[in-house]
């Protein structure tokens, strides 16, 4: 519904004003179901696979979900073979041979039936495209990807109470084998968040860290879910174009040490996860990490892992009273004993990041960090600030100049994303020089929101990206 031009309020008490204003709700959809021609057999399939879990004592674990659709179809092909054995009417087998149309909906609602995270498995499998599932409460649940936005039902909904959510994620999720992150959940920790390896993120509040009538809220971001896997496929969605992708491609192959800013939700981690993918693979990656994300080592959906020479670690939270644990500042140190070629950081948001700035300046060429930030210029200022957090800077009466010189001698790129009702940009590009302050526009965005090259020569650049990046580009490429 449009809003209404030259809409004044009315002074009458008690009406409804949501139409007027040209407030609008979501639009409300089906749970996600299994299609009901091939449901008998998804189900034949499902409690064939149960045995055999059952027979050889197939334990849960987040391996064996990222690998369930592996394994469903060796399963189908065992039982095309001989499907009086298993079960299956000679007129679905038939199908499941012959069309591929069939085939696909009966490894999905196979996968569903066989997760291990039923019924969850219904938005993971099922539908295409969602990239995050929000949960208000147990009767309202909200999916979106690509731009789209929708409420799901309550008729269909797998859940009847906050209580049976709850009780799911903590049995079923946060108890597979394999998750990482803060698994611990209860009045005292009131807050999860936890990766289930490649598949999804999940961030999970419940009281008293919230308020209101509800007992939890929940985030749930699947992992992959944009199908992005090279700088091409970006150029072809529209989230850069061609001349950007050849201008990043070429900071990579030259050593590059690359911010990737953006807010929430705007696409840090996946440009960061294909920019890695375009190192060459005779080089080590080290990747640090609070909680395992990036997964570099899976499968990318072609058959090919992101890199194969890939070392990760984790922080570990102190468990024992008395206990550090190991922070991410203890990683960056032990990262530099495991000797990698290139030292990639999954998110940067505390004092880690003047370990993060000595390594990259210090040997460790082309490492690669995220942070939260609202513009490409921003993000040099907030790198500044997390440095300063070090006990290095504390006490310093010229902290902040130091900070920002350890950033700019260490970084040579600020890239910025922006997400935008559900459409992810590339808004700037900032180059740094080895002097404070010394930084130049590569791409910028125009008052009307138009990506533009703001450099026209690589002589332009601060000297140090430009030698970097001589041998590869004779000038920046165009929009």
């Amino acid at each position: 519904m449009e809003a209404i031009q030259g809409f004044r309020l009315p002074s009458s008490a008690g009406l409804d004003l949501a139409p007027q204003l040209g407030y609008r709700t979501l639009p409300v959809s089906p749970w996600p179901s299994i299609d009901s021609d091939v449901l008998e057999a998804c189900r034949i399939l499902a409690d064939h696979l149960d045995r055999y879990r059952q027979l050889h004592d197939v334990s849960p674990s987040v391996m064996e979900e990222e690998g369930l659709q592996a394994t469903v179809n060796d399963l189908i092909a065992q039982a095309l073979e001989r499907p009086a054995e298993f079960g299956l009417h000679k007129a679905i087998a038939d199908d499941i041979a012959g069309v591929q149309a069939v085939r696909d909906r009966v490894v999905r609602g196979t996968m569903v039936l066989a997760s291990r995270l039923f019924p969850l498995s219904r938005l993971l499998y099922l539908e295409d495209g969602i990239e995050e599932i929000h949960v208000y409460r147990w009767d309202k649940w909200v999916v979106q990807g690509g731009g789209v936005k929708v409420e799901l039902a309550v008729d269909g909904n797998p859940f009847h109470s906050d209580e049976e959510w709850l009780d799911f994620f903590k049995e079923k999720v946060i108890a597979l084998p394999g998750v990482t992150g803060q698994r611990l959940l209860s009045q005292g920790r009131p807050t999860a968040e936890v990766n289930v390896g490649g598949l999804m993120r999940v961030a999970l509040l419940q009281p008293p860290a919230i308020s209101g009538p509800t007992n939890l809220i929940a985030t749930i971001r699947i992992q992959g879910a944009a199908r992005v896997r090279t700088l091409d496929d970006y150029v072809a969605q529209g989230v850069m174009p061609r001349g950007v992708a050849e201008f990043l491609l070429a900071c990579v192959q030259a050593k590059a040490n690359v911010m990737i800013a953006g807010g929430t939700g705007s696409g840090k981690t996946t440009l960061l996860r294909v920019l890695c993918g375009a190192v060459p693979w005779d080089e080590q990656l080290v990747v640090l990490e609070d909680s395992a994300e990036l997964h570099l080592e899976n499968d990318r959906g072609d058959g090919w892992p992101w890199h194969p020479y890939v070392q990760s670690v984790n922080t570990v939270e102190s468990v024992l009273k008395g206990e550090a644990g190991i922070s991410m500042r203890d990683l960056v140190k032990l990262a530099l004993r495991l000797r990698p070629e290139r030292i990639i950081l999954g998110e940067a948001r505390d004092a880690s990041m003047a370990d993060v700035c000595l390594a990259a300046s210090t040997g460790h060429e082309g490492s690669m960090v995220t942070l939260h930030a609202d513009d490409a210029e921003e993000a040099i200022r907030r790198a500044a600030e997390y440095v300063m957090m070090s006990p290095d800077f504390l006490g310093s009466s010229n902290g902040e100049q130091m900070a920002l010189r350890r950033v700019y001698q260490a970084f040579d790129l600020a890239v910025h994303m922006r997400e935008s009702r559900g459409q992810r940009r590339i808004t700037g590009i900032v180059a740094l020089g080895d002097q404070v302050g010394d930084r130049r526009w590569v791409y910028g965005t125009t008052p009307e929101g138009q990506l533009v090259r703001a450099t026209a020569l690589l002589g332009d650049l601060p000297p140090k990206l430009a030698y970097r990046l001589a041998p590869f580009l004779h000038e920046v490429p165009p929009v």
